[in-house]
């Protein structure tokens, strides 16, 4: 976070005298809690967790739009075609570094990563991601106030998602 983050956050919420007995005490929690779910994973990450939460790691690809222009749909029809005779399952990260247009995904393959039921995502984004299966991509879907998505399920897999839970 930086120096300023953490100057801040001295000042506003545990004062200079005892902030840093509050990040050891954070950060010796962090990690109790985080080996203790290791070690007991199989009580937390039971078969009724997994059919209530459905726990997966996610990527995508966006094409922004918000009023379709000729040259948004040019290049939404310019992504569905390369997805189409280009691409597959398999090369969805090269796809998503070529074609997406969310910066904050792009260059790392598309790769959102941990969703579940809770997750705040656009509703419409986050109903598809839940109902796809491990390598499975879906259909384009569109939202307002993004454009069109094509997502794709990376894995189900608790080891793939354990350490990205957001």
């Amino acid at each position: 976070y930086g120096i300023e983050y953490l100057n801040q956050l001295a000042k506003q919420y545990y004062g200079y005298n005892t902030f840093t007995e509050y990040v050891e005490y954070s950060i010796k929690s962090e990690k109790l809690y985080s080996t203790y779910i290791e070690e007991h994973v199989s009580d937390f990450v039971t078969d009724e967790f997994i059919e209530k939460n459905k726990p997966r790691v996610i990527s995508y690809c966006l094409i922004k739009m918000e009023d379709p222009t000729d040259n948004d749909l040019s290049r939404l029809q310019a992504a569905k075609d390369a997805w189409s005779s280009e691409f597959n399952v398999d090369t969805f990260a090269e796809f998503a570094k070529k074609y997406s247009e969310d910066d904050s995904t792009a260059s790392t393959g598309g790769v959102l990563g941990y969703v579940d039921v809770n997750s705040s995502l656009v509703d419409a984004f986050l109903q598809t991601a839940l109902q796809l299966e491990e390598n499975e991509v879906s259909d384009w879907i569109f939202d307002e106030n993004y454009g069109y998505f094509l997502i794709k399920c990376d894995s189900t897999k608790y080891d793939d998602y354990k350490t990205d839970a957001n």
